[in-house]
């Protein structure tokens, strides 16, 4: 086949103004090499007349790629297709440059087969996850640079895919080959998600002990203004305990939620952004336990028992941590503390009204009481009896 090609001159023609160009690329100074062109130069060096020039020429835009790009640390190439993989890094510092991740994944693949296009794709895809997250130090962790090795050894087998389809497009291995490659690629973006949400939930926990600190403040300052400007409206040892329990009760639920795996947060977020929702959490927390505590001494508990200092401060700490721990538990007892006093209201409206008697109603007559009935009566009875049998009247 090498000699077919070999003996095309239109193809030798186009392959040696494809290399002049390559080669004048490669001897810019200051041009920037992308990966595709060394493809290009691997293509044209399978002609047996121009192979020795051609990989020549290859290495001159492997140097110029790699004082951009960093130093190529793997690299495959299709044999029959136009394609190729490299993973490189870590590119040379820039000053006044945003920083790029340590490793890159430079992917180049040139066929008419649509599932390999989108298979090529898709592992770009997940390698920027990576990158993005993992990626973003030089001095990186093992499972990180796993997980890119993951995606290079995928897009490997895409390669090796796109060579039997160039040869053969009816092949019956092609098909296996593919769904290979789509399950690999399927392991490779579940460890790509395990590594984002990881790196994700690190930032959240970071930003999350900041809010716990500025909640420490928050609580000092909230009591001391209390117990000098409101102690006789508002007890200060509860407000405080609730604040404190309820920013305690979130934190205890974010960490249950990432041990659980729960805890999923958006990776195409910036880290900046990350942190500030954390940064909320323990505050939202605090918030709820005093909207507990509040309805505590507002109607889910008698005066009485609430103005006591030996149950209520244990009854605040739970219904504060748990208002913290869980933001509908709180909404539950407003609810309720809503409805309570509801009822209360209520309550006194129909006591006022029954106080009162309505001017337009006439008041009823009294009816005389039964026995009384009875007994005048009995007297009406025995007068007439006494009328009919008086043996001294006149006769």
């Amino acid at each position: 086949m090498s000699a077919a090609v070999a003996s095309d001159p239109n193809r030798l023609a186009a392959a040696r103004g494809m290399l002049a160009e390559l080669a004048q690329l490669a001897a810019e100074q200051d041009a920037v090499v992308p990966f595709g062109k060394i493809v290009q130069a691997r293509s044209v060096a399978r002609l047996p007349e121009l192979h020795d020039e051609a990989r020549a020429v290859e290495r001159a835009l492997v140097t110029a790629f790699e004082r951009t790009e960093g130093r190529i640390q793997n690299a495959y190439y299709s044999r029959t297709a136009v394609g190729g993989v490299a993973l490189a890094g870590p590119p040379p510092a820039v000053p006044g440059a945003a920083p790029r991740p340590a490793l890159a994944l430079h992917t180049v693949l040139n066929t008419d087969n649509e599932r390999l296009n989108a298979l090529e794709a898709r592992c770009g895809e997940v390698f920027d996850q990576i990158a993005e997250r993992g990626l973003a130090r030089p001095t990186t962790q093992l499972p990180v640079r796993q997980a890119a090795a993951a995606v290079y050894d995928v897009m490997t087998n895409v390669l090796a895919a796109a060579d039997q389809f160039a040869k053969d497009p009816k092949s019956p291995r092609l098909p296996a080959l593919v769904r290979s490659a789509r399950i690999d690629l399927a392991a490779a973006r579940r460890r790509a998600d395990v590594i984002v949400q990881r790196r994700a939930r690190a930032v959240y926990v970071q930003g999350m002990l900041a809010g716990v600190l500025l909640m420490l403040g928050v609580t000092v300052a909230l009591g001391l203004l209390n117990a000098h400007l409101w102690w006789r409206v508002i007890t200060t040892a509860p407000l405080v305990l609730s604040v404190a329990m309820g920013s305690l009760g979130a934190v205890v639920s974010v960490f249950q939620r990432m041990s659980k795996g729960t805890l999923v947060l958006d990776p195409s977020s910036a880290e900046s952004e990350i942190r500030a929702v954390a940064v909320l959490r323990p505050v939202a927390g605090g918030v709820f336990g005093a909207v507990a505590q509040f309805a505590l001494s507002g109607g889910l508990l008698a005066p009485s028992v609430y103005n006591s200092t030996s149950g209520v401060l244990g009854i605040v700490a739970v219904s504060a941590f748990a208002s913290g721990f869980s933001e509908r538990f709180a909404i539950d007892m407003v609810e309720r503390a809503g409805k309570v006093l509801l009822a209360d209201g209520q309550d006194n409206v129909h006591r006022h009204k029954r106080g009162q008697q309505p001017p337009h109603r006439k008041r009823p007559r009294e009816r005389a009481p039964a026995d009384r009935t009875d007994e005048r009566s009995d007297e009406r009875s025995g007068q007439r009896s006494g009328q009919r049998h008086d043996p001294d009247g006149a006769g």
